[in-house]
């Protein structure tokens, strides 16, 4: 006897109907990023949070010498920001992009 007859089970039989992805909206999410200033030769760690067209939220741990001009390289989406901090709350920076490059594979 078979316990799925006349029930409808995802996975089985008629594949289910696909949704429509919504248009790229900006990311939310947090994800990965690494300061890099001139003439610096260690990238700092951060986390790059509400990353928006024209600037992002970035947080910084225990790094107090942010300086006002440098790059943020966005690890999973590879990519090279050239910042410049608009304001400065605690641990968290809010960053304005002057330029945007990706980053060869």
């Amino acid at each position: 006897m078979n316990p799925f007859a006349g029930k409808r089970v995802a996975g089985i039989g008629r594949p289910a109907a696909r949704q429509e992805t919504p248009p790229v909206r900006p990311r939310r999410g947090q994800r990965l990023g690494y300061l890099v200033a001139n003439g610096q030769t260690a990238p700092v760690p951060c986390i790059v949070r509400d990353l928006q067209p024209g600037l992002a939220t970035l947080l910084v741990g225990g790094w107090l010498g942010i300086p006002e001009r440098f790059s943020l390289h966005v690890e999973p989406d590879r990519v090279r920001l050239d910042c410049v901090i608009a304001e400065r709350r605690g641990n968290a920076v809010t960053v304005r992009f002057k330029s945007a490059t990706a980053v060869a594979q």
